[in-house]
């Protein structure tokens, strides 16, 4: 691959002590079901001193390292912090602040410590702008994704497409073929935790059409998934993330519902989690002990990154994080017992609930770990050959793209964008590099060893 250049806002040079050379700051936002690959390959890339994370070092939504760059020995500060594909492409191309507060932003520098620290789910986060967005699906569809007048108030499709273009955006993987990748992220359906409830695992594959009709209704009677006529009582609900998500993207792509669809998405209640000002279960930071019930997401649930902006429909949104799906997932599932907030045609107090999701393959081993079931689709495993070869379709590209230009759209009414060079373009190529040629395999796939492509997320698989 080739040097590419990034943009940083508001990115102070930190003198140190002893040094002739000023502390090179980044800020990276976006995809959560890569995050494991981008962080490891923050690690190959500098030596770190001191370090910090809200979780383990590759497993939490936010880290950050201090150390120096390998190429140069020079001083070098990185703060993660996983918001989705969605929303850390439109922060990154509006410059706007990721908010700081309880459990949510950067971690401060300060924090770090030698040796890995786990400061907690409830860490004091600072704002901050993001310099790199890793992302599971191209720009352009994130537009198409969320780029409606009703979520995004400001940012109509055309708007965020404007803003895309004037801010320059690029993709790191631009010198790895047309698609502009750099590397394929593959994802898994998987059943909840039934682990006590005494039910056996109903069915164990779902088919695209399955799947585009769940998420297009929210839920479906159980004897569409096993084709047995006394299952019509029991049901299937699609749990899923909000609109600020890669996965959910790439998801309903491949369901062929296309980018920004209606849909109807549930929200489960945890025995140890409250809820939102809304009324919205809030999602547990480790697994509880039972699900007590489900309702739709509220109307107006607002985004991850962005509170102000919202959908106005019941149903659309989802969970921000990947994480908040896992521990929602592993936590057991008593299957009786449950009682829909939301009307459910057909439901009697005897029936079943059982919860389907898609999420990242990392995600659903844990969740099959702790007595959840990953299912086959369209009949066929996920394994990386078979993602390879394409007998399993369920996979999106991963870009990781930065700013040639410091160009704010006329009609942004956010942050200012600005350019950078010198040791942040230095990590910046040498980050790109490492999860193209080699780190891209511990959250997906090389994309040098594929032997199938497709032109974008959720098109033809081709030779």
């Amino acid at each position: 691959m080739k040097s590419f250049k990034l943009i940083t806002t508001g990115l102070a040079a930190l003198a140190l002590a002893g040094s002739a050379f000023a502390q090179t700051s980044i800020h990276i936002a976006g995809a959560t079901a890569f995050r494991t690959a981008a962080l490891t390959a923050v690690q190959n890339v500098i030596t770190v001193t001191a370090s910090a994370s809200s979780g383990s070092l590759t497993g939490g939504n936010a880290q950050t390292f201090v150390g120096t760059l390998n190429s140069t020995g020079n001083p070098i500060t990185v703060q993660c912090c996983w918001t989705g594909s969605a929303a850390g492409v439109i922060d990154l191309v509006e410059g706007n602040s990721i908010a700081g507060g309880s459990g949510v932003g950067f971690i401060p520098v300060a924090s770090a410590v030698a040796g890995n620290v786990d400061v907690g789910s409830t860490y004091s986060g600072e704002a901050g702008v993001a310099n790199v967005a890793f992302a599971d699906v191209s720009a352009t569809n994130i537009a198409n994704s969320v780029g409606s007048a009703n979520l995004y108030g400001r940012r109509a499709k055309a708007d965020i497409l404007g803003a895309i273009s004037a801010a320059k955006l690029a993709d790191a993987g631009v010198t790895a073929g047309p698609v502009a990748t750099v590397g394929v992220v593959p994802f898994r359906w998987v059943m909840s935790n039934l682990t006590g409830s005494g039910v056996a695992v109903p069915f164990t594959n779902i088919t695209q059409q399955q799947a585009k009709t769940i998420i297009d209704k929210g839920y479906r009677p159980l004897d569409t998934f096993t084709g047995v006529p006394t299952d019509a009582g029991n049901f299937v609900f699609f749990v899923g993330r909000n609109e600020d998500s890669g996965t959910r993207a790439s998801t309903y792509a491949e369901a062929a519902l296309g980018f920004g669809p209606a849909c109807q998405t549930w929200n489960l209640q945890v025995d140890s989690a409250g809820t939102d000002s809304l009324g919205n279960w809030l999602p547990p930071s480790a697994a509880g002990s039972a699900i007590k019930g489900l309702q739709l997401w509220k109307a107006n649930t607002p985004v991850n990154t962005v509170p102000s902006l919202k959908w106005g429909t019941a149903g659309h949104s989802g969970y921000n994080i990947g994480p908040d799906v896992k521990f929602t997932f592993t936590t057991p599932n008593p299957v009786t017992g449950l009682t829909p907030v939301d009307t459910v045609t057909g439901w009697t107090s005897s029936s079943k609930a059982f919860f389907v999701t898609c999420t990242s393959t990392g995600d659903a081993s844990t969740i099959q770990t702790a007595g959840g079931k990953a299912l086959t689709y369209n009949g066929v495993d996920y394994s990386a050959d078979a993602v390879r070869h394409g007998q399993y379709s369920q996979w999106s590209f991963e870009h990781c793209y930065y700013l040639t230009s410091a160009t704010t759209h006329t009609a942004n009414s956010a942050g200012t964008p600005s350019a950078v060079a010198g040791e942040q373009k230095t990590f910046a190529d040498a980050l790109a590099d490492r999860v193209y040629t080699n780190d891209a395999s511990l959250s997906g796939i090389v994309f040098s060893t594929m032997v199938v492509s497709r032109a974008d997320t959720g098109d033809e698989i081709a030779p």
